[in-house]
Order: C-alpha cells, then structure tokens, then sequence
C-alpha cells in the first residue's frame, strides 16, 4: 500500500487507488479509571501522536490523515506529513485497517451506497498502548456527472461504535469518521 496517493494521483498504473481524501476522526469514548469513569475524546492528533508512540514514527503536529479508497472499497488510512503535494505520505496499515462487511446497498442512479466499515487501531506499545474496534453504517456520495454519469466518491461518512484501550485504560468508543476530497475538504485535521 506504500505510495497510495502517489498512485492516486498518477494514471500510469493500471492497479490504482480512485480517490484518497481527508479523513477526520471525531471519537467521544468512557474511559475505566483507578477510581471513576472519564469522558475523553479521540481525534486525528491523537491517532497521530499514539502511531509516534509506537515508536515506528516521528510525524509532525500537522500530520493529515488520508483515506484511500477504490471504487467504494476502503483501501487503507494514509499519513501525509507535510504540505499536501509536498510531504511525506506513509502506509499505516501495519497499525490501521479498515474493511468492508457484508455487501453494500446503493440507491437507484449509484449517487448514494450505504456498507458497513469496520476500523482496526492498535499502536503496539504495551505502555501507553491506544487500540479501537470499532463497526458503524458508512454512507458514499457519488458525484454526478452532468451526462448522469459517476464521477468517484466525494464524501464518505461512518458512525461508529466500539471498544478499546486509550493509553492503557480500558474504553468505550462512538463517533464519526468522515472523508472528503480535497476541494470540498474545509478541515485539516
């Protein structure tokens, strides 16, 4: 999956990723502490600085998460740490997949399809480990064309439950992952 944008964006190579968007990752989870339970959020930064603790890592604080795609099938989570076009993209996938269950459901024209995402998280450091398992309903909007015809996915939408370990403590995850490409994108993070 190494060089999934740089496929993305080239068309000498027949096997190629269709669309890489921003992903944005917007988690509220429970979290078990010595004493009480805590509400905690779990954002892109956050996914960013666990992957850093893997100690596999060094991304910067603005590191941006991709989502690749082909067709509507999830293709793997992507960093890029620099300026879009400019920086470093590097595959996650050793720490991050996400899969498809099931079959999809796609309305009449193929502008909408509905599937079932499952997102698998885990850094790998027994320390401060953070880990997800997390399933939820995904919705693809298709643009049309002006001929009717589809022109790749433009938005990307997954509400997600879950459970998990958020540096070391036991959780409970819900949220949403949303993706959009770049020129509809308006979040960085």
């Amino acid at each position: 999956m190494a060089g999934l944008l740089w496929l993305a964006i080239s068309t000498s190579n027949a096997q190629s990723t269709d669309v890489v968007q921003r992903a944005v990752f917007e988690l509220k989870g429970i979290v078990q502490t010595s004493s009480a339970a805590k509400v905690v959020r779990l954002n892109n930064r956050d996914i960013v600085a666990a992957l850093n603790a893997s100690g596999a890592f060094s991304f910067g604080t603005n590191a941006t998460l991709l989502l690749a795609m082909n067709g509507d099938q999830p293709d793997g989570l992507i960093v890029q740490d620099g300026p879009a076009g400019q920086g470093t993209n590097t595959d996650v996938s050793a720490y991050f997949a996400i899969t498809e269950i099931g079959d999809a459901v796609a309305s009449p024209d193929g502008s909408m399809v509905w599937e079932t995402w499952h997102f698998g998280f885990d850094n790998g450091n027994t320390d401060t480990e953070t880990a997800f398992e997390l399933w939820g309903s995904t919705t693809i909007r298709h643009v049309l064309t002006g001929s009717g015809t589809l022109a790749g996915s433009d938005m990307v939408e997954s509400n997600v439950r879950g459970a998990g370990v958020l540096n070391g403590a036991t959780a409970v995850f819900s949220g949403t992952l949303s993706a959009m490409n770049f020129s509809s994108s308006k979040n960085k993070r």
